[in-house]
């Protein structure tokens, strides 16, 4: 009888003989070490031929689930052969490295291969699917995690690659010594403070220097003067104090001196008391033309040759026949 021992680790197929049974062994293809079981024990990895010559018979399903055989390992005498043979020799069908003993080719030329049934196949082939599962599951389980891990990288990628880029347009800023920066901070408040108190002492002095009017009350006075012709260009107009009415008695004249004024291009006139004081002094004031050369024009008659200024704005308008 033989018995049929799957490896655990290579799940490579050995038919051992029955009389090996609780003895230690080794799997020629991994080197595993086992201890050959009874041939009573049930173990999922153990399969038991009765007879040699029997084979379970195949059913026509068996034979349409199968779609190519499955290599078994070849019969190997473990006790033929020493700790250094390469049992590669043994699994590719060469015997140059397999000497077998005399009781070994006896008992192997007697005993007739047992080929595997279909069942066989079938198990032996479900066994495997079922043993790969796991790690299947594995791997369909980790391609997310690797997509992810892709997507995070390239996010990564993206951002480092923008803040490079803004930075690269963004202008560059130079290093400044701290002691220069606060030197100029100081410079800035000092400049500040210093021009506020040059217009504080520009405004004291000019106060100071101010010209204070002593003079008689002034009033604005303006008006025009024209001919026949139109109006004269050019023609100074003088206000003299009046020392008499107009009747001919003295009255007492305005104090200070008189006001002049210039006709423009249209013969206007503004009056003014001296070069920062605009107006002629309240009071009778007597009037004198000069013209453009300086000669003294002939007197006014009448109500132009007398003017009364009095507080606020005058107008007087002169025409010379």
């Amino acid at each position: 009888m033989t018995i049929r021992y799957t490896c655990v680790k290579c799940e490579s197929v050995l038919k051992i003989r029955d009389e090996k049974a609780g003895t230690k062994a080794k799997c020629p293809k991994c080197r595993n070490e086992f201890i050959v079981p009874a041939p009573a024990d049930e173990d999922s990895g153990i399969e038991i031929d009765d007879a040699p010559g029997e084979a379970t018979p195949a059913s026509s399903m068996d034979d349409d689930l199968v779609d190519m055989p499955i290599d078994l390992t070849p019969e190997v005498d473990l006790h033929a052969h020493d700790d250094n043979f390469d049992p590669m020799d043994v699994l590719s069908g060469s015997t140059a490295g397999v000497t077998p003993t005399a009781s070994s080719a006896g008992k192997s030329a007697a005993e007739p291969v047992k080929k595997p049934s279909v069942a066989e196949l079938m198990r032996e082939f479900e066994a495997t699917k079922k043993k790969d599962a796991p790690k299947a599951a594995d791997l369909t389980a980790a391609k997310p995690s690797a997509h992810a891990t892709a997507g995070s990288a390239a996010d990564m990628l993206s951002r480092v690659y923008e803040q490079k880029r803004e930075k690269a347009g963004q202008p560059k800023q130079k290093e400044v010594d701290p002691e220069i920066e606060l030197r100029n901070q100081f410079l800035k408040k000092a400049g500040a403070a210093l021009a506020g108190a040059a217009v504080v002492i520009y405004a004291f002095f000019a106060y100071l220097n101010r010209e204070i009017y002593t003079g008689p009350p002034l009033a604005s006075v303006s008006g025009t003067v024209s001919s026949s012709n139109g109006p004269l260009v050019g023609v100074r107009i003088q206000f003299l104090p009046a020392l008499t009415s107009l009747d001919g008695s003295p009255i007492a004249a305005p104090a200070g001196a008189g006001a002049s004024g210039i006709t423009d291009a249209q013969g206007k006139y503004f009056m003014s008391y001296d070069a920062t004081n605009a107006g002629a002094p309240v009071g009778d004031h007597e009037v004198k033309l000069i013209d453009a050369t300086g000669l003294p024009m002939p007197p006014l008659s009448g109500e132009f040759a007398r003017f009364t200024v009095q507080e606020g704005s005058n107008t007087f308008d002169i025409k010379i026949d």
